[in-house]
This record gives C-alpha cells, structure tokens and sequence, in this order.
C-alpha cells in the first residue's frame, strides 16, 4: 500500500515535508527546522505539526517514534517567520540500539503475518491479525497512568517485542500488519474519548475495528494486573472480537462518540455487526 502522504492527491509541498520529516527521524533528530516550509507555504505552526502527526501516522515502519511533538517559533513584524522548528520528539530507544530492536521487531511481525497468512479473504486475514494482537499484547495501564513511560508504549515495537502497549501502540500495529495484505486501514482519534482505533476498508466498505477494546484489562480480586499466556496460537474463546468491523451504528451502539474520519466515507454498511466468528 502506498503511504497516503506519498501519493499524487498531495501537493509537491507536502510530499517534500514528508520526505523531510522521515530524513530526520530516521537520523533521530530531536529537534526539526520547518523554517521554509512555514514560510514558502504560507502553513500555521499547526498545520505544521498536523501534517507532521500525519507523516507518522502513514509511516508505522517508524516504529520507534510516539506520536506527539511541540513547536518553537518566532514570527518578524511582516507575519514571515524568523525561525521554525518541531522540537520535543520522542524516541522509543536510544540509536545505537535500532538495528538490534528492527531485527526483533522483523522477527514478531513475522510470526503475526505467517498466522493470518493461511486466510485467504479479506475479512478473514483482518480477523486473524486483530487476533494475534489481542492473545499476545496486553493493555499497559502502568504506561497509561505515567507519561514518563508512555512513549514506548505507543509504538508499534512495543506491540510486538514488548507485548505491552496502549491504544496508540495497538492502532500502529494493526494497521502496518495489514499493509501487509494490501488492505486499506487509517487511524480514527476522539479527542473526547482520549482514544483511537482503525478504520479499515473490506470489498470498498469502511469498517472501525479496536484491537484495544477487545483486549480486556484482567484483575485478580486485590487489583493486580493478571499478564496474559503468550503460548500463542490457543484457544480463541477468550478473545472478543465485539468491536471488530463494526459499522458507525454499531460504534455508536459500544458507546464510540465525537471521531473524525478525515474526509474518508462513513461506515454505513451493517452486514457483519451481528456476525458470530467463532
């Protein structure tokens, strides 16, 4: 699948930020002069930061970058810009540390794609890979509750090395495993739900599937964090697969509130919100 920032709907402009965004985190850099792109292009510091959230939102093989970034700038009386910069950026891993972490990251991938691989429809491959997310990653509440440790927790290497991450780790992770199969996933965020899930294209419908909500948080009766087996494949009776291609009336239905889908079609086709998978 093309990267939707790559593609010929976006501007030469754009396409230029992109690759010069991607320079740069590849190099790890924490900070990012965006000077000339503010001023060539007339863009606010945050369409800046907007299209920046974009690039990394369309590039989950940035495994090592959360989502989130600040912005410094000085304007000169005529409205041009003295200097623009993204700084901020956060990084999973120190450098030295990437290749070691991409080889087990390939490897893990690599296990999640051979399980759906056996499938060979559409619906079915997207089934098999939110179930491999759901039996082997786990909800990290501690990363949830402490900011200090959420940026590792919202990648995608968290997903499938650490086997623990948040709902921005997990979004990440499905959607570059069905990159794979050349289906068609983008990301949902509600700012009011302080939550984000997929957006998923089966036979030209638009369906939301969350990996995060259907991978329970399970507590012993003093509170404790249960961690799940990893002796995956098991059994598949204690996965939920409750919101899993569901249409905007069944998200509605399981309390889902106030997403945007940027510009993409609603998901009005119902057909398989009652659908029992086994």
């Amino acid at each position: 699948m093309v990267s939707k920032m790559n593609n010929s709907l976006r501007s030469p402009a754009e396409r230029a930020f992109y690759n010069h965004i991607l320079t740069h985190l590849k190099s790890f850099s924490n900070v990012i002069d965006v000077t000339r792109f503010a001023n060539a292009q007339h863009w606010s510091m945050q369409k800046i930061m907007d299209l920046y959230l974009e690039v990394l939102w369309d590039s989950p093989e940035i495994f090592y970058v959360p989502k989130s970034v600040q912005s410094s700038w000085e304007e000169y009386t005529d409205g041009t810009m003295r200097f623009a910069k993204l700084t901020g950026i956060q990084y999973a891993f120190r450098q030295e540390e990437y290749q070691q972490n991409k080889i087990k990251l390939d490897a893990e991938v690599k296990k999640a794609v051979m399980y759906a691989a056996r499938e060979s429809s559409p619906e079915m491959i997207a089934l098999r890979l939110h179930d491999y997310i759901v039996q082997t990653c786990e909800y990290d509440t501690v990363a949830a509750d402490r900011n200090d440790l959420s940026p590792r927790a919202r990648t995608i290497y968290s997903v499938f090395v650490r086997k623990k991450a948040v709902c921005e780790g997990y979004t990440m992770a499905y959607r570059y495993l069905l990159q794979k199969f050349n289906i068609r996933c983008e990301e949902i965020v509600s700012d009011s739900m302080n939550h984000c899930w997929n957006y998923v294209n089966i036979r030209g419908n638009w369906y939301h599937v969350d990996g995060t909500y259907d991978d329970p948080v399970f507590v012993d009766e003093t509170g404790k964090l249960l961690t799940k087996g990893l002796n995956f494949p098991s059994g598949n009776s204690d996965i939920s697969r409750k919101h899993f291609l569901m249409s905007d009336i069944n998200a509605r239905r399981n309390n889902y509130r106030s997403w945007t889908t940027k510009g993409l079609p609603p998901a009005t086709d119902t057909f398989f919100d009652n659908r029992y998978w086994g």
